[in-house]
């Protein structure tokens, strides 16, 4: 499988934090990923994203290029390890796109990619070969993932 894990991308600073809408060169940013994962040729067939505002329409400006299936997690808005173990799981497609929030989202880029990736700044993206067969016990280490690429 190919998980492609997305924080999104850069916003307004506004309150309540549900409704942060994306700026304008947070737009752009979703675009010019979208064009960069269609290059690459990582094209998700199913982004999920949580219920904030700025994880919807980061899904949304993307998936103008990408045409993935979009899925609205509420789980992944202050999600937890386990929140992204459980979708990687039970969501069975063959790439798939978690678009989510930091600190979460971050601390697994670092982990999964066995500490290559130390910053995951709005908008960036890891793109992962997972291969679930590796832990016996069935929770995701790093030894499931190999980084295919990154962009800061």
């Amino acid at each position: 499988m190919i998980l492609i894990l997305i924080r999104h991308a850069k916003t307004e600073a506004a309150y309540p934090d549900r409704t942060r809408r994306l700026l304008p060169e947070g737009e752009e940013r979703c675009l010019a990923n979208a064009l960069w994962l269609q290059h690459k040729g990582w094209v998700p067939e199913k982004m999920v994203h949580s219920p904030a505002t700025r994880t919807w329409q980061t899904a949304e400006l993307m998936n103008q290029h990408l045409g993935a299936e979009l899925i609205e997690c509420e789980d992944l808005y202050e999600a937890r390890e386990s929140v992204y173990q459980k979708l990687l799981a039970e969501i069975k497609t063959h790439c798939l796109a978690l678009v989510g929030h930091n600190p979460e989202i971050g601390y697994l880029a670092e982990l999964w990619s066995g500490g290559h990736i130390s910053s995951f700044k709005p908008g960036a993206m890891a793109v992962f070969g997972y291969n679930p067969t590796k832990s016996p016990a069935g929770t995701p280490g790093p030894q499931d993932f190999q980084l295919f690429g990154y962009l800061p």
